[in-house]
Parts: C-alpha cells; structure tokens; sequence
C-alpha cells in the first residue's frame, strides 16, 4: 500500500503570506514618507546656513548686504533649498538693506519656517514673523 501526499502550498495559505506581505509593505512606505521629507528640510536648512556663511563673505568683499539676495552663489544655494522644498519660499523670502539681511521660507514637516539674518540667528521660527518689523532680521521662537 502506498500513500500519497502532495507536497506545496494551499491556496489559502498563500492568500495570507501576500496579505501579510502587504501590511507590512503599506506600514513601511509610509513611515518612508515622513523620513523623506525630514531628509528634504534637513537639506534645504543646510543650503540656507551655507547661504548665511556665503553672505558674512559678501558682507566682507562688499562692506553692505544690500544686494546679497542676488550674488550669483547665495542666489544658487537658495534654489537648491527650493527645490527641496518643493517652492520658492526661501529665494522669494530673501530681503536685504545696507546693514542687515534676512533669508527664510517654509518647510515640509513642520508648522515653522527656517529663518536666517545678519544678526548670526539660523533656526526655525513661527511661519510669518520674519522680517515682521520690517527689521530685515528674524524674530526667535
């Protein structure tokens, strides 16, 4: 008497396996949604810093910040940030006079914009109290 088995996998069994694979691909993608764009701000906040320390040189060669939002690295570095971001807040947002300049603009994951200024500060701000005093300079949380 012989027996015979069939060996393999039932349908069922298989239903569950890619169910189960699913679930976990769904989970994954979207806690890689919101690491994305922290990576996306934290460059765009990098560009920005690179801007302020390019215009402290600006300030150096020409002795005014006055048109510091348009010198050909700055303008650069502030696109790049915008393309992380996704707009043109931080190249729309830059504004100078003879004395101060600021830089700022909104980010992904968060309810705060990035702000830098003459004045040394680089962090984040609530979104529109840049500039708000018509100072050209940030205004800290």
């Amino acid at each position: 008497m012989t027996k015979n088995f069939k060996k393999g996998f039932t349908l069922i069994e298989l239903l569950v396996v890619i169910a189960i694979i699913g679930i976990l691909a769904a989970i994954a993608l979207t806690s890689l949604g919101a690491a994305r764009n922290k990576a996306k701000d934290s460059s765009a906040q990098g560009s920005v810093s690179s801007a302020r320390a390019q215009a402290e040189i600006y300030f150096d060669t020409m002795n005014s910040y006055t048109d510091v939002c348009t010198d050909p690295d700055i303008a650069r570095l502030l696109t790049a940030a915008d393309k992380q971001v996704g707009s043109t807040d931080f190249t729309d947002s830059c504004s100078s006079t003879d004395t101060t300049y600021a830089i700022y603009g909104d980010l992904l994951d968060t309810e705060n914009e990035f702000c830098v200024d003459s004045n040394g500060f680089a962090g984040k701000q609530s979104i529109g109290t840049a500039a708000g005093a018509g100072n050209g300079l940030c205004n800290t949380l």
